[in-house]
């Protein structure tokens, strides 16, 4: 096990490891904010009853009527 953790520390720290601190600082900035983004479009996603990718009169009202759109044209 512990020569396995080794070879695959080895073949993946490679890829996972950063040249300079400038990239390294750019992900740890940059990665929240696309996660922060991501948590906006699902909650508004929901907060819309905007189902998947079918769209055809999927915003309704608090009394179940559809809320007309572009899509449901």
């Amino acid at each position: 096990i512990v020569a396995a953790h080794g070879y695959f520390g080895r073949l993946i720290f490679q890829y996972a490891s950063f040249n300079n601190s400038r990239s390294l600082h750019f992900f740890l900035a940059a990665w929240p904010v696309v996660g922060i983004w991501f948590t906006a479009l699902g909650v508004s996603t929901m907060a819309f009853n905007l189902n998947g990718f079918n769209f055809n009169q999927s915003i309704i009202d608090s009394q179940g009527r559809v809320i007309g759109t572009w899509a449901d044209v």
